[in-house]
């Protein structure tokens, strides 16, 4: 079986019948890429996957505090290995808490933990990972810990869907963090045109501020990732022109000074 680019074999060889010297070096291959396998994913940093979330394993729209606990994690680790579960996005694992027993948590109400990994690929390279630990019991998800940014709204996204629609929720989450991560990359090129001077920003890149040549222009975004809001000096003038090549542009900030000759 192919997966991830590692091949897997599962009960060994099935092929036609060989004389037994060529069959031994077989097993021995099978055994050194099984091998490998392991060593790799033990030399990760990376926690245990057991479930993607995302076709490979576990449906998504299945994750319920109700039937966590019916989840038959270790029949899916075959389908869940380092490349697959990261062009997933979205991933399922059993966290294990350097606490055995967290004040936080009562084991004795049967709350256990589960992990959300979240992964970002932009310009063909994966961003680092987040990771959201949630507190399990039968009637409800609860945010244990995370590395989540404190701008982008968590605690909003958890009111309103984490314990009525988790699909929604998981992908609602990686969007934000999808649209953080693309304007942080746009802003770091941008930074780089030699038009552009002056690119101040907050920590949320909610609100932009540049000078393009002679043009301050004031940029403030929506939660959609576009300009909310857009106001261009030239000459300490507005200027209307540039201000709807900015709003009715496509792509990012960068490509559209770029282009400006």
């Amino acid at each position: 079986m192919i997966a991830g680019g590692f091949f897997f074999v599962d009960g060994g060889y099935h092929s036609p019948p060989m004389d037994s010297r060529t069959a031994a070096l077989q097993a021995q291959v099978a055994a050194l890429k099984h091998r490998r396998i392991r060593a790799a994913i033990a030399a990760s940093r990376r926690p245990l996957v057991c479930a993607t979330i995302d076709g490979m394993g576990i449906n998504l729209e299945n994750i319920h505090p109700e039937n966590i606990g019916a989840l038959d994690i270790h029949a899916q680790k075959k389908h869940v290995e380092s490349s697959i579960r990261r062009m997933a996005g979205l991933t399922l694992f059993q966290p294990h808490d350097p606490n055995p027993n967290p004040r936080s948590l009562k084991p004795s109400t049967g709350q256990c933990l589960m992990g959300l990994r979240i992964d970002l690929c932009l310009e063909s390279r994966f961003q680092s990972p987040y990771y959201l630990i949630l507190a399990v019991d039968k009637r409800a998800f609860r945010i244990y810990k995370h590395t989540i940014p404190s701008f982008i709204p968590l605690s909003s996204l958890a009111r309103s869907l984490l314990n009525s629609d988790f699909s929604a929720f998981a992908r609602a989450l990686r969007s934000a963090l999808l649209l953080w991560t693309r304007r942080n990359c746009d802003l770091s090129l941008l930074s780089r045109l030699p038009a552009v001077s002056d690119l101040k920003f907050d920590h949320s890149l909610s609100l932009v501020d540049l000078t393009f040549r002679n043009s301050q222009i004031h940029l403030v975004y929506s939660s959609s990732g576009t300009p909310d809001k857009c106001i261009v000096l030239t000459d300490h003038k507005r200027d209307p022109l540039l201000e709807h090549q900015i709003f009715s542009h496509k792509g990012s900030l960068s490509d559209f000074f770029n282009s400006i000759p």
